[in-house]
């Protein structure tokens, strides 16, 4: 989970510095290989993490999360208005760095089987 985080951010970065039309579909791309190995991976982590009475609490609040999170991720719109989309580009591969980092730090692989 850790790498896909890192991976996506770095695609993310590079998007915003490249001139070429080419790199930035690959980047796309990439991208979007990353984003479709969180899910299965965050449903696997919670189900290490959480004994089964509280799984279906767990799978409701990430759930809710992500669509928290879709809802915020519009406000991205207020730094393409003032800085230009290559600046909303790098600083959220720079917070996803800083989240990927964190996670290093703080997410340990739990006991299998609950």
């Amino acid at each position: 989970m850790i790498l896909v985080c890192l991976c996506w951010s770095i695609t993310s970065i590079v998007s915003g510095s490249t001139n070429s039309i080419i790199v930035l579909c690959l980047m796309r791309f990439i991208l979007g290989i990353c984003v479709s190995a969180t899910e299965p991976a965050s449903y696997s982590i919670l189900g290490d993490y959480f004994p089964k009475r509280f799984r279906t609490t767990a799978n409701a609040f990430m759930n809710t999360a992500s669509y928290l999170g879709a809802g915020l991720s519009s406000l991205i719109v207020l730094i393409v208005a003032n800085y230009g989309w290559r600046v909303s580009y790098i600083s959220v591969g720079l917070m996803g760095i800083f989240i990927a980092f964190a996670g290093f730090l703080f997410i340990k692989e739990p006991e299998r089987g609950f």
